[in-house]
């Protein structure tokens, strides 16, 4: 069965090295790391890196670089910090509104990652100039390779993508997937609302009406799934961060084992 992380903003009242432990108690192989520049200390280093330790959960990716004018020091800090955790990949999204500048920012920031051995994931979505598989194949082209490209079914459903698009993404350059559900898209769907829906408004594998099951099948087998419940409503159902990571990974458990078995 598929190796299963959680990701860092599903739990996000948690401290970093909590997300880890939560990540552990409920049962996840994995987990990310959202990496807040504006508050991290080389001690959150050190205490996220120990609960990988305890915990036995492997480290998966950091959040988030949000590509806008330019690759400067707080990118390059950023990879630094996920380098010294032993984070394998770095969560990238452009913001920048043009295809052509957005490609060449992910050329640059390539290049400086590739000395530490972390890998740049792009994440394409509607609200963004990198909004679709096309776009995104065309981007990490550009960047003359070292990056990667995270799909995540709803920002596939919400570029107008399907399941079957994602077969045109090389295996090697796929090296874990996002998941999650979602129900029918915004009636004006403007990227503001778009980022909203993807940042609060996700629903549980089966809550919705995603193509789930094609989704799945349409990657490469045995290919890693990182939970990507990012809800509100589930963060007013179950309160307890811990316990919401437990169902959840008790959740994703058992349709993994549905789909194995069709």
């Amino acid at each position: 069965m598929n190796r299963i992380g959680l990701e860092a903003q599903v739990v996000r009242e948690l401290e970093p090295d909590d997300v880890v432990r939560a990540a552990g108690a409920a049962g996840f192989d994995m987990a990310g790391v959202y990496i807040d520049l504006d508050r991290w200390t080389p001690a959150m280093t050190r205490e996220v890196r120990n609960a990988f330790a305890q915990t036995g959960v492997a480290p998966l990716e950091a959040e988030v670089i949000r590509m806008g004018e330019a690759v400067g020091d707080r990118e390059r800090r950023l990879i630094d910090i996920a380098s010294d955790i032993g984070l394998p990949y770095l969560i990238v999204v452009s913001m920048e509104r043009d295809g052509d500048r957005a490609a060449d920012l992910l050329a640059e920031l390539a290049q400086m990652a590739r000395p530490s051995g972390v890998r740049p994931g792009l994440e394409f979505g509607a609200f963004t100039a990198v909004r679709d598989v096309d776009a995104a194949l065309a981007a990490v082209s550009r960047a003359g390779g070292g990056v990667d490209i995270l799909p995540d079914p709803i920002h596939l459903a919400r570029s107008g993508g399907a399941p079957a698009d994602l077969k045109r993404i090389p295996a090697a350059i796929l090296p874990f997937a996002q998941i999650c559900d979602a129900g029918p898209p915004p009636a004006n769907p403007t990227p503001e609302l778009l980022l909203e829906e993807a940042r609060h408004n996700r629903l549980d594998i089966g809550e919705g009406q995603l193509p789930l099951g094609d989704f799945y099948r349409a990657l490469p087998p045995g290919i890693p799934l990182s939970n990507e419940v990012r809800s509100i409503t589930w963060e007013r159902r179950y309160t307890d961060p811990f316990e919401r990571a437990r169902i959840l990974a008790a959740n994703m458990r058992r349709w993994l084992a549905s789909i194995d078995m069709q």
